[in-house]
């Protein structure tokens, strides 16, 4: 049985780790969601400035990724609260948006603490 992930965030990471998982033995991607829309990010998944063009069929549909005879459902929600991860039956989900919000927190907190940021 394979665990059932899904993606958020599709920016540069969410995309390779999306490709990387492509053809994973054990793990399936069932969702993405990104604020962006579909149209670009199937774009941006297909040609890639570092790893080349995704040699694969890509079509979107109703808010569908295809890719050859996969399908992915993709979200455009801000509040990952209101993601239906448990209907969709998914394990875990890679947070991709988290980690720059949490490294901007962290920057912040460093310069407050250095005195560069005012209180």
């Amino acid at each position: 049985m394979k665990i059932r992930v899904a993606i958020n965030g599709f920016g540069r990471i969410g995309r390779n780790l999306f490709r990387l998982l492509l053809n994973h033995p054990n793990i399936e991607v069932v969702a993405i969601n990104d604020i962006a829309d579909i149209k670009t990010m199937s774009h941006l998944l297909k040609y890639d400035s570092i790893h080349g063009i995704l040699q694969r069929s890509i079509s979107t549909e109703n808010e569908t990724l295809s890719i050859d005879d996969l399908k992915f459902q993709f979200f455009h929600e801000s509040d990952i609260s209101k993601l239906p991860w448990k209907n969709l039956n998914i394990d875990f989900v890679i947070d991709q948006i988290m980690l720059l919000d949490g490294l901007l927190l962290f920057e912040a907190s460093l310069k407050k603490r250095s005195g560069s940021l005012s209180s």
